[in-house]
């Protein structure tokens, strides 16, 4: 009897709990109903607020038909949810643009009646609109809307649909919404999008010489001491130099995301191209790159299936530059391939049509990692100061090297061709002039090392051979003895310019650059009178 009892009670429970839950989800049913009413209602309002539909029709919007003040016919239509031009399908249509449009006068309100307007429509741009535009949705019905004018103060402009005679405030959108003409509305491709990591070089053609940029994902040690750069420039002499690290990145995004401001000519002809400059461009940039494919691979045996294949290979894009339009600071072009003839930014072009040495150069010729370096020599007034990096491999201490004593008989008499190499680490130590320095002090000479230019001399601008050999004083010289084979020895020379600057070359070559006469000074100042006469100055300061 008891254990009836107890089953019943535990039924009892499981009801109430079933029960709770039942009551709980309605609950919350009931609160997402209410919520959901309540956001529809809201709508609703905010719906009325603004007013009925100013153009009143019931379906969605098909065909949008008006005339630019040029006196272009612009007639689009949608079918199977894109927008084409009506009378040529093949024209590329930006379906943002013409859904905006759409959107535009289906969201345009009677905000306000005026009325009595009809007998002064000339107080509200009406009688002669600065827009006509019919308007047709998928029911067959359609109206003709007339823009007059806005009204700022209002916040709207004038409109009226043709044989009403009644006049509203409606959207000011509507003002300047149908002045696109079909240049404006076509759908511009702004061709491959190429990675940087995608690039393999790029060349540019203009005045009969050739600029040439070559792209290594893995740096370039041979010409890089810095190894911070991936993009290299060719020099006249055959040999190349690291592109800085800021025009790189300029360089790259330029490259990878070459777009226009628009069409200037929809399927140019030749004597299109001639008159844009194009027929003998002033420049031509061709970018080699890498793009990856899906292949498929036929299958060998009947009955199996085709299988398929992601695959890199060389693609390449050409650019074709022609005229300056100084006005909007726009160039005309053309890609290999379009048909069309396109404005681009001349800001999209500037880095890449003035490629040299002056304006690649890196501005820190020092910032050179202290792994690859031994030795570094500072010379100034006569004297020299060496800062030395000495490694040495040491043996790592281990569980197994410390119980080596208790190794068995057997295991001393395996195979020496079975024992695995000792771990090792590297041990560095660091010395000025052979008296050792913590490694934070170290590093303050080092970083002191490692000034910033303010800009590079252009032609010209550099002291002369001549000149330099006239400075008696304040010359600073920095060699840099590295530990790899490519660059083994870096030299940088500093020689004082004016009051302000000092004049810097590295390993003699131009282009030469100036740096801020304060930064050579800091470093005089650490190497003369040790790390702490500069912290005091900072403090100081």
């Amino acid at each position: 009897m008891k254990k009836k009892k107890k089953n019943k009670t535990r039924n009892l429970l499981i009801l109430v709990a079933v029960l709770a839950a039942a009551c709980g989800g309605y609950y919350g049913l009931s609160r997402y109903n209410a919520a959901q009413e309540a956001a529809e209602s809201a709508a609703a309002e905010a719906e009325e607020e603004a007013g009925p539909s100013l153009l009143g029709l019931t379906g969605n919007i098909c065909r949008i038909s008006y005339e630019t003040e040029e006196g272009e016919a612009i007639s689009l239509v949608r079918q199977e949810e894109q927008w084409t031009r009506e009378d040529d399908a093949r024209f590329p249509v930006n379906q943002s643009t013409a859904g905006t449009l759409a959107d535009t006068l289906a969201g345009a309100k009677q905000q306000r009646e005026i009325p009595d307007a009809s007998s002064q429509l000339a107080d509200y741009g009406l009688d002669a609109p600065s827009a006509q535009v019919t308007v047709e949705d998928d029911t067959g019905a359609s109206v003709v809307l007339l823009v007059g004018a806005e009204n700022t103060a209002a916040g709207g402009c004038y409109a009226m649909l043709e044989g009403s005679g009644q006049v509203y405030l409606t959207t000011s959108s509507l003002a300047d919404a149908f002045t696109d003409g079909w240049l404006d509305l076509i759908q511009v491709d702004d061709g491959p999008g190429i990675g940087s990591e995608a690039v393999q070089d790029v060349t540019v053609a203009q005045g009969g010489s050739t600029q040439y940029l070559l792209y290594q994902s893995a740096g370039w040690p041979m010409y890089d001491w810095t190894e911070k750069a991936n993009l290299f420039f060719q020099k006249e002499d055959g040999s190349y130099m690291p592109v800085d690290s800021d025009v790189q990145s300029s360089l790259l995004s330029d490259i990878g995301g070459f777009s226009y401001d628009g069409v200037e000519v929809y399927q140019a002809t030749e004597k299109d191209r001639a008159a844009a400059g194009l027929a003998e461009p002033a420049a031509v940039i061709t970018v080699h790159y890498t793009k990856e494919e899906t292949v498929t691979i036929k299958a060998e045996e009947e009955g199996e299936e085709d299988t398929t294949e992601t695959v890199e290979t060389d693609a390449q894009f050409v650019l074709y530059v022609g005229n300056y339009n100084q006005e909007e600071d726009t160039y005309s072009v053309a890609y290999e391939g379009g048909s069309n003839i396109l404005s681009m930014a001349a800001s999209g072009l500037e880095d890449l049509l003035d490629l040299n040495p002056r304006t690649l150069a890196s501005l820190t010729p020092a910032d050179i990692a202290n792994t690859s370096v031994d030795q570094i020599e500072v010379s100034y007034g006569g004297a020299t100061q060496t800062l030395d990096i000495e490694r040495v491999e040491v043996p790592v201490e281990t569980e197994a090297s410390e119980s080596s004593e208790d190794a068995s008989t057997e295991t001393e008499a395996s195979d020496s061709s079975e024992e695995e190499e000792p771990e090792t680490e590297t041990q560095v130590t660091y010395y000025l002039d052979g008296t050792e320095l913590e490694q934070d002090v170290f590093l303050t000479y080092t970083d002191a090392l490692k000034i910033s230019g303010q800009r590079i001399l252009e032609e010209g601008e550099a002291l002369s051979q001549e000149a330099q050999a006239q400075v008696q004083d304040g010359i600073l010289t920095v060699v840099y003895h590295r530990n790899v084979s490519a660059c083994p020895t870096v030299t940088l020379t500093y020689i004082p310019y004016n009051q302000d600057y000092y004049q810097v070359s590295v390993n003699g070559e131009e282009p030469s650059m100036v740096v801020n006469i304060r930064d050579v000074e800091k470093v005089l100042d650490i190497f003369q009178n040790g790390p702490e006469a500069e912290m005091e100055t900072e403090a100081a300061e």
